[in-house]
């Protein structure tokens, strides 16, 4: 009956994930299909545990669900104590930490006023009480398609909502044993922050408490884009080695392998606590403590490797279901499967780097359908860079790190001394991660994977390696690989074949980004990048981790729709929440083709910008009324600023005018009153079907005038939630009700869509919040 269990683990996942999406029917076709497999192949206990383990895990994730989903979050000022549930982290001026009231689990975001207050709030633990001042807000869903669903993530986590304090006071210690671990914890990071090198320390943290918190955003991106970012993640390569280590030390301390044996299973649930019991960490340490019971049990007690790692996968989901959803979760118990299924492949290696090279191999083949998904890219050098870094963390950084460490608890200056040795040494890691990531043609970006992209990929993997594992013949791989290479084929190559083409208006916040996708994928666009307005502060402000829209939002999104390069980037005028994000895309190679109105220049960093682009080698299209703009067969129509006319940088932006989908777009940047008159007086006979509103919708912009000529029947406006302007203008809004003008506006409806086949097209939103929220 076990042998039968891994069964019983794909039924419990496939279970939930249709549960999931309210896809029960389709659960049901699944359970038929096993019961005619299990009817023909005449093992009724197949079935018999695939519909149990099914069966029992929908049922275990709907009463979940059911207790999860009681009352949406509604905003409410919230004044009382809570309880610090984490490990506070404080970045510059932001304060944030988990915290728990007497009813629900927040998640806590402070703005810290004062350097003094900065100090104080690092002596906050785990387990402390304090008394918070602030509103309760409901999580955004993903504005953006295929954005992060951070909602979703904090659901994950058991946290219903976020927190925004206005004041954090009286904090008091509770001598609460269940937090003892995360204290040690916390205490074991800030030792090595403040003894550990600035460039290596997030990296020994990762290693040894599974915080990667302090390591550089660009080495994490290089590490992610080449495919080793799991040498990051606490998982069973490190709980191993570790195990292993100490293991040794027991035995040579005279302790019997016995009682080493129950001490290390003692050791493994603290060592899960202290290093954040992630999933990967959960599934390694749960698989771990299983083998060194079975190790003590009778040879016909124990379970082959797939069984154990069955067990352990049901016995997480039944904790807790949504774990299934997380990324780490899915990685780490498919790449562990895929190597365990895969043993008689890897016993054919006559060396070890061979048997290196097929475990990278499988490693990467198993978690492609993974990575395609969530990341949308894939690098052909992660399989060689894992064959080196591999080893290179397994043998030299994660021994010396964790030996550094206890060195450094024992004797300070040796450790400090040792730590400047190993600095030295994962710098050459980084700096060879930062190279190799220069070449992005190795770096593959694929649209987000469909099911039926999934199926097929999944599919093929397993045939290609069932044929490795049946045949020695190299011949009688060709076919498995050719056939892998197809579908990774029509998987990269899909949206040329997509009739479907789409005008965006991107939720960027307060600032303008506007997406356009040409059918076929004859040309991709982006009018503005949106941007943040950055200031001067204080060096105990300023954050090491700055979240910008360049990463968070408008990169993902082009990868998600299977976007390297944008053919043309255009830039309507310079001011920072329109063009902000734009070196980042140039410096990231994400741009083609420039294209700025004449006069674009004002100021030494708009020059920077330009600069940053010719080096790049990208050509720069300055554009005045009168010209065109085209890309593949379109035509976009230039109609200000004019020759010859300067007057101020909103009134000068670019203004497009185009047809697509059967509409006519005029996109306006921030044009404002003076500006919209001298496209009238030169365009007597202008008309728009879709207007995006100048400036965000300000008083000095959309004039009676404007609107009567145009005559549009749609209006965007890109404008923040909640934006200290208060844009859009009520007058504004008023004048485009006046004129029977349906609006759609991204701070309240999220990022806007108009999806088109050749002449005729649809508009659909995706809002920030639940409509019985909203309302």
């Amino acid at each position: 009956m076990f042998n039968y269990l891994p069964f019983g683990a794909i039924s419990a996942a496939v279970g939930i994930a249709l549960a999931a999406y309210h896809l029960h029917m389709y659960f049901l076709l699944f359970l038929l299909i096993i019961l005619l497999l299990s009817l023909l192949k005449k093992i009724p206990k197949l079935f018999l545990v695939v519909s149990l383990c099914g069966a029992v895990y929908t049922l275990i994730f709907m009463v979940h669900e059911f207790f999860e989903t009681d009352q949406p979050v509604q905003e409410k000022f919230f004044s009382g104590s809570v309880v610090i549930e984490t490990i506070p982290k404080t970045d510059g001026n932001r304060f944030s930490a988990t915290v728990s009231t007497s009813d629900e689990r927040l998640a806590a975001f402070y703005t810290i006023q004062t350097e003094r207050e900065k100090e104080a709030l690092k002596d906050v633990e785990p387990g402390m009480s304090c008394h918070m001042t602030g509103e309760v807000r409901p999580p955004k869903h993903a504005t953006i398609s295929n954005g992060f669903h951070y909602d979703q993530f904090l659901k994950s986590k058991g946290i219903h909502a976020i927190f925004l304090p206005q004041s954090i006071k009286d904090c008091t210690k509770n001598d609460r044993p269940s937090y003892y671990l995360q204290k040690m914890r916390q205490k074991g990071l800030r030792f090595l922050e403040d003894h550990v090198p600035k460039n290596s320390v997030g990296i020994v943290q990762a290693l040894i408490f599974g915080d990667r918190d302090l390591i550089d955003p660009d080495t994490l991106r290089d590490y992610q884009m080449l495919g080793i970012i799991h040498l990051l993640a606490i998982s069973g390569l490190h709980v191993q080695t570790l195990l292993a280590c100490l293991f040794w030390c027991l035995l040579r301390a005279g302790v019997t392998r016995e009682t080493a044996r129950l001490l290390l299973l003692c050791f493994l649930p603290v060592y899960a606590c202290l290093t954040g019991a992630a999933p990967s960490v959960l599934r390694a340490c749960l698989m771990a403590g299983i083998y060194l019971v079975m190790t003590s049990l009778p040879k016909e007690m124990k379970q082959p490797s797939a069984v154990v790692l069955s067990a352990t996968f049901l016995f997480l989901l039944a904790i807790h279901p949504l774990y299934l959803f997380d990324i780490g979760f899915q990685l780490s118990f498919v790449v562990t499967l895929f190597i365990l299924l895969s043993t008689r492949i890897l016993s054919q290696a006559k060396s070890a780097v061979m048997q290196l090279f097929l475990i990278s191999f499988i490693a990467q083949l198993a978690s492609l359908p993974v990575l395609l998904y969530h990341f949308q890219q894939f690098s052909l050098l992660s399989i060689p860079l894992n064959m080196i870094f591999v080893p290179f963390y397994t043998t030299v950084v994660l021994p010396l790190s964790l030996l550094f460490f206890l060195l450094s608890i024992i004797y300070l200056p040796l450790g400090q001394m040792l730590f400047q040795l190993l600095d030295s040494v994962i710098q050459l890691s980084h700096q060879l991660s930062a190279h190799m990531a220069v070449f992005d043609g190795f770096n593959l970006i694929f649209m987000k994977s469909t099911w039926w992209h999934i199926l097929l990929e999944v599919s093929t993997i397993v045939f290609l390696l069932f044929m490795v594992e049946c045949n020695s013949s190299m011949k009688s791989y060709i076919v498995p690989i050719l056939l892998l290479i197809g579908v990774l084929s029509v998987h990269y190559f899909t949206p040329n074949f997509l009739q479907k083409g789409e005008v965006t208006m991107l939720d960027v916040g307060q600032g303008d980004s506007l997406f356009i996708q040409l059918p076929y994928r004859k040309g991709h666009l982006l009018v503005d990048t949106g941007g943040r307005l950055s200031f001067d502060d204080e060096p105990w402000k300023k954050r090491r981790k700055v979240s910008t829209i360049g990463d968070q939002t408008l990169i993902p999104f082009l990868h998600s729709k299977g976007i390297a390069k944008l053919d043309v980037l255009i830039l309507t005028h310079a001011d920072q929440d329109h063009m902000g994000e734009a070196i980042r895309l140039i410096k990231r190679k994400k741009v083609k083709r420039l294209a700025i109105p004449k006069g674009f220049a004002r100021n030494p960093e708009d020059e920077k910008l330009l600069k940053e682009a010719a080096e790049k080698g990208i050509v720069i299209d300055e554009l005045e009324r009168g010209d065109q703009l085209q890309v593949g067969e379109h035509i976009f129509e230039v109609l200000h600023p004019s020759q010859d006319m300067v007057t101020s940088k909103n009134n000068d932006s670019l203004v497009l005018s185009f047809t697509l989908g059967g509409k006519r777009f005029l996109f306006t940047g921030d044009l404002e009153h003076e500006g919209e008159r001298d496209i009238i007086e030169a365009y007597p006979h202008l008309r728009a079907d879709v207007l995006k509103v100048g400036h965000h919708g300000s008083k000095g912009s959309t004039s009676d005038e404007w609107l009567q000529h145009l005559k549009p029947s749609i209006a965007l406006i890109s404008a923040g939630e909640r934006n200290r302007y208060q844009h859009p203008h009520q007058d504004v809004l008023k004048k485009l009700k006046d004129h029977q003008t349906k609006v759609y506006r991204t701070d309240r409806d999220g990022s806007v869509t108009f999806e088109f086949i050749e002449q005729k097209g649809t508009f659909y939103t995706h809002p920030p919040y639940d409509i019985l929220q909203n309302q």
